[in-house]
């Protein structure tokens, strides 16, 4: 039982650290393709920066179009200061230079 309750607490601390606003006002558009494999929106190379209203739009409908075909991806709106705790080996570089290139620090 008292794991559970610690599952539990854990889940609504992310949970309330997902609804995080962007102090920056700028977020990213990232893809989860599951086991690990992330990308980022237009490319990982080169990721944009957009308000959350923009993200949250381009999210849903890469959520649409890829949730009828083969592979399976899943989009979401993640505030830019935060990219890199979802960054991977294919991803780390372009928000760093996103990062770099609006002035935003990184918040853990």
């Amino acid at each position: 039982m008292k794991h559970l309750r610690q599952y539990i607490k854990k889940i609504i601390r992310e949970s309330m650290r997902e609804e995080e606003i962007s102090p920056s006002g700028l977020y990213v558009v990232i893809g989860n393709a599951g086991r690990g494999r992330t990308n980022s929106w237009p490319s990982s190379e080169e990721p944009q920066a957009y308000s959350k209203i923009e993200a949250e739009a381009i999210a849903k409908e890469q959520n649409d179009f890829w949730s009828t075909g083969w592979i399976s991806m899943h989009f979401f709106a993640w505030p830019l200061e935060r990219a890199l705790e979802k960054a991977t080996a294919d991803t780390y570089s372009g928000f760093e230079n996103l990062m770099r290139q609006h002035g935003v620090e990184e918040n853990r």
